[in-house]
């Protein structure tokens, strides 16, 4: 399991070049990625650290921070358009004749004149080697923060687990009892209103009322969402989004065994088993 905020940092330097990259990670619904570097980088660098990337992080906001430090120039390659440098001169010394003009053409005017030369950085072999030395050691420290974070997530969710497993037992046992009372205590109110009419009714009655108080299917719906949260947590891979729509499965439960059971002692448990959810669901938010 791993959390979806970590944090990482590498250098390494080469020849007069060092490279410096951090990365960090926020919580996100989904995998977004955003660099921040100190000079441009080709594109084609920049998805092969995007591909690493997405092999080991499916959700957070993911911030790759580089910085290139150069004791020593780029490289730069120069190119000269000599048809296009041909077409100025032939044009130009044409005019200078119509003109009547003195001054002669010199090269440095004539390269100067727009399109006549371009002049490109080259990609550095060395460099694009160093960047991605550097970034797999950030990533590498990276992953190993959101796992160990993710580790101490996965101890905290297990003890609130158990917390939650206690309240369902105690609910099972302390329910029977509270529902014999609440029928006891109906029979006796019905049979005080209705001293007069037909016993039947009085039990037709009771046993409506009963029967919405009956949370039997709720205390399995709920035992069996606490076991699929187990399960999920013993699942590799991405399992946030899934903790928490089981999370509001349980909740749901919780609350309608609130409805229909009147009792302090199972109002008690049942704050206590929501506390817990609650604290299942924050930690739920911060993981992958």
């Amino acid at each position: 399991m791993n959390s979806m905020t970590g944090y990482g940092e590498s250098k390494c330097e080469l020849d007069g070049i060092a490279i410096y990259i951090r990365l960090s990670t926020l919580n996100h619904r989904y995998r977004d990625i955003q660099f921040n570097c100190s000079e441009e980088i080709p594109y084609r660098w920049e998805q092969a650290l995007v591909d690493l990337l997405k092999k080991q992080i499916a959700r957070s906001k993911v911030l790759v921070d580089i910085r290139i430090t150069r004791k020593r120039a780029p490289y730069y390659s120069a190119e000269l358009n000599k048809e296009l440098l041909s077409y100025y001169f032939t044009t130009l010394s044409t005019l200078n004749r119509q003109l009547g003009a003195t001054t002669p053409l010199s090269l440095s005017d004539l390269l100067a004149l727009p399109g006549v030369t371009f002049v490109e950085k080259r990609e550095d072999s060395e460099v694009e080697a160093l960047v991605l030395q550097t970034f797999k050691g950030a990533l590498r420290e990276l992953m190993i923060h959101r796992h160990r974070e993710g580790t101490h997530h996965l101890t905290a969710i297990r003890t609130s687990i158990d917390h939650i497993r206690a309240g369902i037992s105690h609910l099972k046992k302390e329910i029977p009892a509270i529902r014999r009372h609440q029928q006891s205590r109906l029979r006796r109110q019905l049979q005080h209103i209705h001293s007069n009419h037909d016993r039947a009714g009085i039990s037709k009655e009771l046993a409506t009322l009963l029967n919405r108080s009956d949370v039997n299917e709720e205390l399995i719906r709920l035992a069996a969402h606490l076991q699929q949260l187990d399960r999920t947590l013993r699942l590799r891979g991405p399992v946030g989004k899934r903790l928490v729509f089981i999370l509001q499965e349980m909740n749901r439960e919780t609350n309608t065994i609130g409805s229909k059971v009147n009792s302090p002692t199972i109002s008690e448990t049942l704050i206590g088993i929501k506390e817990a959810l609650e604290r299942i669901r924050e930690l739920a938010q911060n993981i992958e």
